[in-house]
């Protein structure tokens, strides 16, 4: 029996995920644990991930480490998505995670984000006909399915981390800030999806 890691790290929280492989292509999750590290935090600004928040990451990853190491894991498979992948110093950023915490992430293209969470979906759940989201912390997916097949897709470069510090700054958030978010996420989306898939995105 092979143990293996999952590491999902997004741009408010990382995730650990370990599992052990069974004979036949069968799997078991046997633990798994959720921090949040908020690396995405202050990088509208210039778009650097910030040394406090890259402190706190490794931290994290450090500590996901010595659990993968306790419970024997053989091999860790990370993933970096929307922070990472649009940060200006990302490829210092995965130097030092690699050399002080031994863990190399991989960063996930939008299309490869998209495309794992429509497969995270559709391998797990009965859904014929609707449309997948995936709210991350700086980037939400949209997937449009129907009798199983992908429509459309997108990934918007917004999440909830993001709104809150473009849009509402301090809770709770006033109505006219949240028909502004309204109005920029109809407008991300038109610029995404032809107008025959806009109105299944938009309405249902």
């Amino acid at each position: 029996m092979e143990k293996i890691a999952i590491i999902d790290l997004g741009s408010n929280s990382a995730r650990l995920v370990l599992v052990n492989i069974l004979e036949g292509g069968y799997f078991v999750v046997f633990d798994e644990l959720k921090e949040s590290v908020r690396l995405g935090q202050d990088m509208d600004w210039d778009g650097f991930l910030k040394p406090q928040r890259i402190a706190q990451t490794i931290k994290t990853l450090k500590m996901f480490r010595r659990l993968c190491d306790a419970n024997g894991v053989e091999k860790i498979y990370a993933y970096a998505t929307s922070a990472v992948r649009r940060a200006k110093n990302q490829k210092s950023f995965l130097d030092e995670v690699a050399v002080s915490c031994g863990i190399k992430i991989q960063v996930l293209t939008k299309d490869e984000q998209a495309n794992l969470v429509y497969q995270g979906v559709i391998n797990s759940l009965e859904v014929p006909k609707g449309l997948i989201m995936d709210i991350g912390g700086g980037s939400t997916e949209l997937v449009l399915i129907k009798e199983g097949k992908v429509l459309a897709k997108a990934s918007l470069a917004i999440g909830s981390l993001t709104a809150f510090v473009r849009f509402v700054k301090k809770r709770p958030a006033e109505r006219e800030q949240i028909m502004h978010l309204r109005e920029h996420m109809r407008s991300m989306i038109a610029e995404r999806f032809t107008e025959g898939t806009q109105a299944s995105v938009l309405y249902g």
